[in-house]
């Protein structure tokens, strides 16, 4: 991942950052922290947070318990979901009972969400740049993960 940082540096060519939106379009002024969080902030690109959930998707060099502990259900949402470490589980997206781990963000102007089901090597990146962005998830869920979006989504809404 060569694209990815938690706070802005030199580094970074700022024309290949996508800008932040207001609903109607006008832009955000960019904010250039140049201190790190560990829980807002992430700077990266579409390949590169793609890279990273080929790596969570083929185990994260974890061992087999600690994978799967990431994903064990630590908090109870309802009857259809549960938080892991680090990653919300949609449970039973199909008719085989596969899950979704599922991870998020949201700031002023930006919107992003990425599915992983791990049992059949499948998943789904959403960037977006506007506070309206939210708006295009469902239909590009259903377009682009079919049956199992459509099983991701009606866990999302319950």
């Amino acid at each position: 991942m060569n694209d990815t940082r938690f706070y802005w540096s030199n580094s970074i060519d700022g024309t290949r950052f996508a800008k932040w939106h207001k609903e109607n379009g006008e832009q955000y002024q960019t904010i250039k922290n140049k201190t790190a969080s560990a829980a807002d902030d992430l700077l990266t690109t579409v390949e590169d947070y793609c890279k990273f959930m080929v790596y969570v998707m083929n185990g994260a060099g974890l061992k087999d318990k600690i994978y799967r502990d990431m994903m064990a259900d630590q908090v109870r949402v309802n009857n259809y979901k549960h938080f892991g470490l680090g990653w919300w589980v949609d449970e039973n997206i199909n008719a085989n009972k596969d899950f979704a781990i599922v991870h998020g963000g949201d700031d002023i102007g930006v919107h992003t969400i990425a599915f992983i089901i791990p049992e059949i090597k499948d998943g789904l990146l959403i960037f977006t740049n506007a506070d309206n962005g939210t708006s295009a998830f469902a239909d590009v869920l259903l377009k682009f993960l079919g049956e199992n979006g459509k099983g991701i989504l009606n866990v999302e809404m319950k």
